[in-house]
């Protein structure tokens, strides 16, 4: 699940299918949907909450920095 911090509402659900430095795109059935990284609190399956900011970067800088 996605929540907006700015509009604070869900935004949808669905899987990960590409990560760019600011955008998540979220597939479900056969809608894809852009979601900003910087508004957004990700929510995994296990509970995990994700805030956006904290992954605002490509995933190959992450794994660089860490």
């Amino acid at each position: 699940m996605v929540y907006d911090l700015e509009c604070r509402k869900e935004r949808g659900s669905g899987t990960c299918v590409l990560e760019t430095k600011n955008m998540i795109l979220v597939s479900s059935g056969s809608k894809a949907k852009s979601i900003p990284k910087s508004v957004s609190v990700f929510i995994l399956d296990d509970g995990t909450r994700l805030d956006g900011r904290t992954i605002l970067r490509r995933p190959v800088e992450r794994l660089s920095s860490a």
